[in-house]
């Protein structure tokens, strides 16, 4: 008579297991709290992008220009905008977005060089891209690389570089 051993872990346990032992069960829980830690630090490191310049106290300098359409303001949290400088004739200003679905994320760069030719674009808390008759910028957040080829307006805005 021939004696077999088995591996508990291949042993059925209940109806509607599949057939998964106690070991791979284990496994397959260990994996998908794995897989959910792994998004969950995923998701605080997208949450986690700043810019510092939305940070500081509000001044005189950050008030948006007088000739802005007050529509333009829609897409903004109002009051959190600051104003970064200008890049050839065309004042810089961002604010955090006023999209509800993800609070805090969305940040907006306002190009401004006069009353008919401005833009502005929002964008999550990546790298966002402006361009049109304002000009064309990059915007970073905090520590990111930016593109090459590009000169630093501040920290967080980029243009391409004069040729």
């Amino acid at each position: 008579m021939r004696r077999t051993t088995m591996d508990p872990a291949r042993l059925p346990t209940r109806a509607g297991s599949g057939g998964l032992g106690r070991r791979s069960s284990l496994r397959a829980a260990a994996a998908a709290a794995a897989i959910c830690a792994a998004s969950v630090l995923a998701g605080c490191a997208a949450a986690g992008s700043s810019f510092a310049v939305l940070e500081r106290d509000p001044g005189p300098s950050d008030a948006l220009p007088a000739g802005l359409p007050d529509y333009a303001t829609d897409r903004i949290l109002v009051g959190s905008q600051r104003f970064l400088g200008e890049h050839e004739g065309t004042s810089l200003w961002l604010a955090r977005g006023a999209d509800t679905e993800t609070p805090g994320l969305e940040v907006c760069l306002l190009a401004y060089p006069d009353d008919t030719n401005w833009a502005l674009g929002c964008g999550g808390a990546g790298q966002l891209e402006l361009g049109g008759a304002a000009g064309s910028f990059t915007v970073v957040p905090d520590g990111q690389t930016p593109p090459g080829g590009l000169t630093a307006i501040t920290p967080n805005v980029y243009a391409p570089a004069a040729r």
